[in-house]
């Protein structure tokens, strides 16, 4: 999809103003996409683990995809992770996020535990939950498909901290982000200490609510 619309002039950066003249970006065609080996391996060995309520490598509390999977059986929506989320593909800066309905956007700069603990302790942010791997890459392909656009930026301070993934083997949390230096999407990530102005947090409302996790 990423080489379709690169070859149809159809790859641009995300923009501020929908008005704003499109800024076409490149694009690595050997290789768009980098996803972090050890995210793909932990799905089928039980490493990466889905909705853990701290990033703790003994006592994470959370799934494998495995037992994901078995628990959205019984949901609303059977085999989907259905979601609502804030439509803006731009992460709060420091010190610059607004209220919106009495809530207040999660900025950037903090850790990865501290949005965990955030959305686990403040009312505002009551039933939200961490990103995955899979919600981001959907958001991306989405974003790209109706706007021409790629998502979260690296060098515009937009670094998708996915909070809903951890892997349990080294407290290692993914991270989404389009690296224009490198021309291509990449799913890396960091341990869960890491502090850093150029990413924060998304969260969302999952529909599929409350099966024991």
């Amino acid at each position: 999809m990423l080489i379709k619309h690169h070859q149809e002039g159809r790859l641009f950066q995300t923009r501020y103003n929908p008005k704003d003249k499109p800024i076409p970006l490149d694009l690595n065609l050997n290789d768009p996409v980098y996803v972090y080996q050890d995210f793909i391996q932990g799905e089928t060995n039980g490493s990466l683990i889905y909705y853990p309520k701290q990033f703790n490598q003994e006592n994470h509390e959370g799934l494998t995809k495995l037992k994901l999977i078995e628990q959205l059986k019984s949901s609303p929506f059977p085999g989907w992770n259905v979601i609502l989320l804030e439509d803006n593909p731009f992460l709060a800066k420091e010190n610059k996020g607004k209220i919106i309905g009495g809530r207040k956007q999660i900025e950037n700069n903090k850790t990865s535990i501290d949005y965990l603990k955030l959305l686990q302790t403040q009312k505002s942010y009551q039933h939200e939950y961490g990103l995955t791997i899979e919600d981001w890459l959907t958001k991306a392909i989405q974003r790209l498909h109706e706007k021409n656009e790629v998502i979260n930026i690296y060098e515009e301070f937009n670094l998708s901290f996915l909070i809903g993934n951890v892997l349990s083997t080294h407290a290692f949390v993914p991270g989404g982000s389009w690296y224009r230096d490198n021309r291509r999407v990449y799913v890396y990530g960091d341990y869960s200490a890491y502090r850093g102005a150029n990413g924060g947090a998304l969260s969302a409302v999952r529909i599929t609510l409350d099966f024991g996790f």
